[in-house]
């Protein structure tokens, strides 16, 4: 009180407007000696995917996977994919017995884990394939009692459940039976609700009975050993309850609804409270405190002052702080459970997940003020130190005062659209907005610029974009609307402007993007397409441009540059990180080909002696200039997003501040380290796609897999246990023998496998994390089972089937060959007999008229013998003619030779063809043999019959030709006359031509020749 009595008579004592300055100066202490550690976090519900955001318990198989109860289900996730068990899954192998999983634990193998279940018992789950295995206690009619089953503890091969009327259960995992059944009733006279069990190494179990005490037990002879009164720990005579509970080193760290209570589990003392002594910073220990989890010699508690940080002693209290929204400090407050694994923490509340990647990051990402006042940074336009911890930020809607320290945003006290402030002399800002300067000072009042700082009077309406100090008297001014660069001595009241057409000094440029001062005292002028360099001390002006070395193209657009490592270092739009050498000459171009993740850079700023980071339109990027190695972030790792602002950045203390859409990024350049671990690589699911089904097989310890042949797609997903960085695990595989080497399959945890032949394949699959270490190499032998068109016996089959087309080919050849060498065969016998004995004819009788000159009959028959040669030649070679096959062929040639003959003897000669019959088609030794069939039927009736009618008639049955030539001559009897050659002749050639002939005759009746197709 005499403090407070101090400091308000030290506040009334001195001048009304220095009293805001004094409290913000107090503020400001208080704020210090307070230590809060700003943490970002990503939140997961069931919108993410989870089966309810109501979080009951996470705990860590040894496979490296999170299992999280909720009030729907049970989860597994492993950085970005959720399998969930439930009541009603669909898959009958997940369905759970009940909803709500109020505990679970690992068994003492480390492939099963039990889950708990109010009114439905415990389930056994195989954490390899994420099955049900069996459903315990879930019988009805057993005659046991309708329990809420609320806690348990497993101790080897025991479990030890707790419920809600007080009872407590053994059960043996190995026999699959209960052990024993305890009351409270029976120990007290009274029925105590069981909040938690605990075990410790020697198999003791410890009781935690809401409103009682805690209750030592022996299991195996089914005793009391000792209690702990309410009394002895410090809560007799309220109402309260043991919220969590773990052990660690000896010490049972024991959360309640009036605070923190440590007991030893040695000789169950009490060593909290009554060891340490209250303070102000441990006065959340002694508020509502509903989890604890300890690790690495970090205590973690959650309650309804929010989420803490001590050491095991107590010591080192931190208050810990999501970054970015007020509204997530619900999931610190009152969570139902904390899980700690190295640098990550999850925090589990009835809001749901809140999942610290880096408790060490070294982002702080500030959109909404944390304190609850509602101001919002819509759009850090640019950045400016006000004072150690607080940054003023210039918005799209009004001016920022964002203190980094305790995450509160106040605002300033004149709206506008803010786009860049600067220091002004005596301690005083200035920032610029569309309705011209604003004076303040560090605790945040408007101050008259006209009266502090009149020579700014003419340019005060002007945008200015970039400011820099050159000296201890000039502060240079780049316009954003093209006025050029204003130069403002504030010792002698004077302000100068230099663009491309003033007087002396003269830029090449007036389109500037930013104003920066070297170690030498150089003020550089960055333009769109021209670097100005300004010496101070010469009082002169040098141009450059830069030119691309590769493309040889000039550079424009450059957005910053710093100073690292004795060089300069460009953010060039559209380009990268650009090295200058001395003679400003581009010596080095940093781009994607080197990991640069986003080319549309705007601020670069030293990290160190070897690292330089950058922010661009996604995220940013620390360049090891040393190595050339680029590492990006985004929002993901705790940036305020990953859209950047290319004025927004700024230098305090030991801090680095960018800015852009929904805030800024505080950066300690202390906390970046290299994640040197691998992630945890499993094969997860293979999904077999086929016509009719589709089968899913989970399963991380898969390494064979028979695919049927029937498959159309086959999908093989992978696991990264990484929680760091999930989203920038990168994959390789070779499917071998078809890869021999390592290709990509960037951040896709899958890989489908779509027209592979038959046979066997090894399917080899790494990961790596986000800082490039590579997981060693998983295998899986994948049998492709062929196609029944792929199979040996197929293939046999075709062979054979391909040598019996051969054979039959072959067969067929030599057939066609042997019936055209009959053919060639008879058409010689023809020439021979037929043409060969007329011309032998034609010769004798020309030898005859030779001799006897005067006799004219032996010509004659020359004649008839040349004629009759050249008809046979003819008929020989319409034979041979493919492309006259029909009947229609067959026809016109008989009537060539029938007609003239028949006419000579006056005999008439009709044709009776049906219409389908003309097209039909002759094989050539038929087509010679029914011409000779029909030639020597219509000669025979003109010549022997005395016929004076010649019928030729060809009809079609179905595909079957019947083919007749009949004439109404004299006829003769078959049984007294005596076939002649031309008879003989018919009946062998109608057998060749595959033709049945029947000759039909009698005296008197005329003769008809028939032939029908076989």
């Amino acid at each position: 009180m005499q403090i407070l009595s101090a400091i308000y008579h030290l506040i009334t004592a001195v001048r009304k407007k220095d009293r805001i300055s004094i409290l913000f100066l107090i503020i400001a202490c208080q704020a210090a000696g307070q230590e809060t550690a700003f943490v970002p976090i990503t939140r997961l519900s069931a919108d993410n995917g989870l089966s309810s955001s109501n979080i009951r318990k996470i705990v860590q198989d040894k496979y490296g996977f999170l299992w999280i109860s909720t009030q729907d289900g049970l989860n597994r996730f492993e950085g970005r994919k959720i399998e969930v068990l439930n009541a009603g899954n669909k898959d009958e192998y997940r369905s759970l017995p009940g909803q709500d999983i109020y505990d679970i634990t690992l068994d003492d193998s480390g492939e099963y884990l039990w889950a708990l279940i109010p009114y439905a018992g415990l389930s056994k789950i195989d954490i390899r394939t994420v099955r049900v295995v069996k459903n315990y206690f879930t019988s009805p009619g057993t005659g046991q009692p309708n329990y809420w089953y609320k806690c348990m503890v497993r101790h080897k091969d025991k479990l030890y459940i707790g419920t809600n009327e007080g009872s407590i259960i053994g059960f043996d995992t190995k026999k699959e039976d209960v052990l024993f059944r305890l009351r409270t009733k029976e120990l007290f006279g009274t029925d105590y609700t069981v909040d938690k069990l605990e075990c410790t190494a020697d198999g003791r179990l410890y009781i935690f009975l809401s409103g009682k005490g805690i209750v030592e037990y022996d299991p195996l002879q089914k005793k009391v050993i000792s209690t702990i009164s309410a009394n002895e720990l410090y809560l007799d005579g309220y109402a309260f309850q043991f919220t969590d509970v773990t052990e660690h080193a000896g010490v049972f760290w024991i959360t309640t609804s009036l605070g923190l209570r440590c007991v030893s589990s040695l000789n169950n003392r009490v060593i909290y409270p009554r060891r340490f002594q209250n303070s102000p910073a441990h006065s959340f220990l002694n508020n509502y405190l509903s989890s604890v989890s300890v690790y690495d010699g970090q205590v973690l508690y959650s309650g309804k002052d929010g989420l803490f940080q001590t050491d095991t002693t107590l010591d080192h209290p931190v208050q810990i702080q999501p970054t970015r929204n007020y509204e997530n400090h619900d999931l610190f407050e009152q969570a139902n459970c904390i899980f700690q694994q190295g640098q990550v923490v999850w925090v589990g509340s009835q809001y749901g997940l809140a999942w610290i990647k880096n408790r060490y990051s070294p982002f702080m990402g500030l959109t909404n003020s944390l304190n609850g006042n509602g101001n919002r940074i819509k759009h850090s336009m640019s950045l400016l130190p006000v004072t150690d911890s607080v940054i003023a930020v210039c918005s799209d809607d009004a001016l920022f005062f964002a203190n980094h320290q305790t995450g509160s945003i106040n605002r300033f006290s004149v709206p506008d659209f803010y786009l860049t402030a600067f220091k002004a002399p005596d301690g005083l800002f200035i920032a610029s907005g569309d309705q011209g300067f604003q004076l303040f000072n560090a605790a945040q009042q408007s101050l008259s610029l006209k009266k502090y700082f009149p020579e700014l009077a003419s340019i005060s309406q002007d945008l200015l974009v970039s400011a820099a100090a050159l000296g201890d008297s000039l502060i240079f001014m780049a316009s954003q609307n093209q006025q050029g660069l204003y130069k403002w001595n504030h010792q002698e009241h004077t302000v100068t402007t230099i663009n491309t057409s003033s007087d002396g000094l003269r830029l090449q440029s007036n389109v500037i993007n930013r104003l920066f001062v070297d170690s030498r005292k150089r003020l550089w002028i960055l333009c769109d397409n021209v670097i100005s360099l300004y010496d101070i001390r010469t009082n002169t002006m040098q141009h450059f441009t830069l030119t691309d070395p590769v493309q040889k193209k000039p550079m424009s657009v450059m957005m910053d540059i710093c100073e690292a490592a004795n060089s300069f270092w460009l953010a060039v739009y559209g380009v990268g990180v650009v090295a200058l050498k001395e003679d400003m000459s581009v010596r080095k171009i940093y781009s994607q080909q080197n990991g640069v993740n986003n080319l549309g850079l705007y601020k670069i700023m030293k990290l160190s002696d070897s690292t330089l980071i950058s922010s661009s339109n996604n995220g940013i990027t620390v360049l090891n200039i040393r190595n050339g190695k680029a590492t990006n972030y985004s929002e993901e790792d705790g940036l305020h997003s990953s859209s950047f602002e290319e004025t927004s950045g700024a230098i305090s203390g030991n801090y680095l501040f960018l800015g852009g859409f929904n805030g800024f990024t505080r950066i300690d350049p202390r906390k970046f380290n290299s994640n040197n671990k691998a992630p945890g690589l499993y094969f997860s699911n293979a999904n077999i796609r086929a016509a009719e089904i589709e089968n899913d097989s989970l399963n991380i310890f898969m390494r064979s897999l028979t695919v049927p042949s029937d498959a159309s797609q086959v999908t093989i997903s992978f696991s990264a246990v990484n929680y760091t960085s999930p989203e920038k695990v990168r994959y390789q595989y070779k499917l071998l023998p078809v890869n021999t080497q390592w290709e990509s399959n960037g951040h896709e945890p899958f890989l489908n496998l779509v027209g592979i032949g038959p046979g066997t394949y090894i399917l080899q699959v790494r990961a790596s994390n986000e800082d490039g270490v590579w997981s060693a190499p998983i295998e899986m032998t994948i049998h492709f089972q062929p196609k029944w068109y792929q199979t040996w016996w197929f293939t046999a089959l075709c062979v054979a089937m391909a040598l019996g087309i051969i054979l039959l080919l072959v067969r067929m050849r030599l057939h066609q060959l042997s019936r055209e060498e009959a053919i060639r065969r008879k058409l010689s016998n023809d020439l021979h007999d037929d043409l060969g004995s007329t011309l032998n004819s034609v010769k004798v009788h020309a030898n005859l008229a030779m001799m006897d000159p005067g006799n004219g009959t032996y010509l004659q028959r020359v004649k008839e013998g040349t004629q009759q040669a050249i008809v046979s030649t003819r008929d020989l070679i319409w034979v041979l003619d493919d492309k006259k096959d029909t009947v229609d062929h067959l026809i016109s040639r008989v009537m060539q030779f029938a007609e003239p003959l028949c006419d000579a003897q006056g005999i008439t000669l009709t044709k009776n063809i049906s219409s389908d019959a003309w097209d039909f088609k002759l094989g050539k030794e038929e087509k010679r043999n029914l011409y000779m069939i029909l030639k020597e039927s219509i000669n025979n009736s003109v010549k022997y019959a005395h016929c004076r009618n010649i019928m030729l008639e060809i009809l079609m049955d179905g595909k079957r030709l019947h083919i007749s030539v009949s004439d109404d001559g004299t006829g003769f009897n078959k049984e007294t006359v005596t076939p002649g050659n031309g008879t003989t002749n018919i009946y062998s050639r109608a057998r060749d031509a595959g033709y049945e002939a029947l000759i039909r005759t009698a005296p008197g009746k005329g003769t008809t020749v028939m032939l029908t197709a076989q």
